[in-house]
């Protein structure tokens, strides 16, 4: 059992497989493709890029210093938000729905779920799915149900260790 809570802690203590630029470019092109979803036109893309970049950027700075995570999001998504309503208030777009909640959807917290089922059903990404959601549902706070803070030193669930022991690692 000492060994399994040492790996445990070993695990946790890896850096992340990706760094900051590339989550600030993801999140970039999640809001802005999802502004054309909804009927937004390439004003609202260009502006929920720009939001949507930076209100992440903000956010893995914030994290990167062990904020909580409520001011985080707020912080983030505050940012973002202001940006959106700058370019809307510029005339860079007209189609304000689209462009102020593409401007913050990388703050929703269903997307580690949503690519944990994707990769689940691809059948060459079984085991990496299985363990996406395992850590989705890991990283919700059981007494508050609330998103997890990414700096929080986590106590090992039994079942998430079952997962982890099932997958072989």
């Amino acid at each position: 059992a000492p060994y399994i809570e040492d790996e445990v802690e070993r695990i946790g203590r890896l850096p992340s497989p990706y760094n900051r630029w590339v989550l600030v470019l993801v999140a970039a092109a999640t809001g802005a493709c999802f502004s054309r979803l909804p009927g937004g036109d390439w004003g609202s893309f260009g502006i929920a890029l720009v939001a949507a970049g930076s209100g992440q950027f903000l956010r893995s700075v914030l994290q990167a210093k062990q904020i909580a995570a409520a001011p985080v999001t707020l912080l983030s998504g505050l940012l973002s938000a202001l940006i959106g309503c700058a370019g809307l208030r510029f005339g860079l777009s007209d189609v304000e729905p689209a462009t102020l909640i593409a401007s913050v959807i990388y703050l929703v917290p269903g997307l580690p779920l949503i690519n944990g089922f994707i990769d689940m059903v691809s059948h060459r990404h079984l085991l990496v799915g299985i363990e996406r959601i395992a850590n989705a549902l890991a990283d919700e706070d059981e007494e508050t149900q609330q998103p997890r803070n990414r700096g929080e030193r986590r106590q090992a669930e039994p079942w998430r260790l079952q997962v982890g022991l099932a997958l072989g690692q």
